[in-house]
């Protein structure tokens, strides 16, 4: 890509994020890369949506975007791939509470990004 596309693509893809998606009803993932352990990371967080789609704990208060979860994490993962993270997730998690495609399509994004990340030496955000 030519530095001007390269620019297009990069700003297309910060449009898209700031995207309003509908989340899953049932919880969220939060992905990560473990530099010591040379894995990616994934975790579970059981969660309900109130009144005006607001991502709750399971007693009803907001969870911040910028702060840690209270709870535990119902499961978790790591993995040496992006693609043995798809298929812990997907394939063998009997209970995977992933209904709607664009989430599976986002989570498949993301732990492809952190897969990159950790196999250059680079810092893993999630999106």
């Amino acid at each position: 890509l030519s530095p001007q596309q390269r620019l297009q693509a990069q700003l297309l893809d910060h449009t898209l994020s700031a995207r309003a998606v509908e989340m899953e009803p049932e919880g969220y993932f939060l992905l990560g890369v473990d530099k010591k352990a040379r894995t990616l990371t994934a975790s579970f967080y059981s969660s309900i949506l109130d009144a005006q789609g607001r991502v709750c704990d399971l007693k009803g208060h907001p969870i911040p975007c910028h702060a840690g979860s209270a709870a535990p994490a119902l499961k978790t993962w790591a993995a040496r791939t992006a693609k043995e993270m798809a298929v812990e997730i997907f394939e063998r998690w009997e209970e995977c509470p992933v209904k709607r495609l664009h989430h599976a399509a986002y989570i498949g994004r993301e732990v492809q990004r952190a897969e990159h990340c950790l196999f250059n030496g680079l810092d893993y955000v999630q999106d």
